[in-house]
């Protein structure tokens, strides 16, 4: 697979996943409101809503798309391209060099659909790009999911702060 991996719609995958026995038509219609009101992608809607694994949504994406998964187990013994991608980009961007070859490099990525990291890594290597899909080992497809709830309690804790303070300035006595 090259590095452009064509995003499905929201019909032609929740029709897919009905064919293949995924997912009954009632979660497809529920995961594709869901899409349409927060305007998440369909195959991330999926596994926020818990209508899928991570691991299910890898399997039947992959199936759909006709993309190879990438089992954890064969990892490369030793680290590839290490000296041209730095081991923070690798890991922020859930990618894994897993093989170089003539045909180009193959990438194991968590989501394919994420471009960014895939221009980056030919950019680099200036050269073909061989997509694998990383089912597991290198965090949940919707790893955003604990920040976005840490980031909502700070606030939370900074607005009570302040309401506290606001509060507190109407009990102060003033002499007379």
């Amino acid at each position: 697979m090259t590095e452009h991996v064509r995003i499905p719609s929201d019909a032609e995958f929740g029709a897919f996943l009905l064919d293949a026995n995924l997912l009954d038509a009632p979660s497809v219609e529920r995961a594709r409101r869901a899409a349409e009101a927060t305007g998440d992608r369909f195959d991330q809607v999926l596994t926020k809503l818990g209508l899928m694994s991570d691991a299910n949504l890898a399997a039947g994406l992959a199936r759909y798309l006709n993309l190879p998964l990438f089992a954890p187990g064969s990892l490369p013994s030793e680290p590839i391209l290490a000296d041209r991608l730095p081991p923070a980009f690798v890991r922020e961007n859930r990618i894994l060099p897993v093989r170089v070859g003539a045909e180009g490099v193959t990438l194991a990525v968590v989501d394919p659909f994420d471009r960014v990291p895939l221009a980056s890594v030919r950019f680099v290597i200036d050269g073909a790009i061989l997509v694998h899909w990383l089912r597991e080992g290198l965090g949940p497809i919707n790893s955003i999911r604990p920040a976005l709830l840490a980031m909502t309690l700070m606030m939370v804790g900074v607005q009570t702060v302040f309401a506290a303070f606001f509060l507190g300035l109407f009990r102060i006595d003033r002499p007379r």
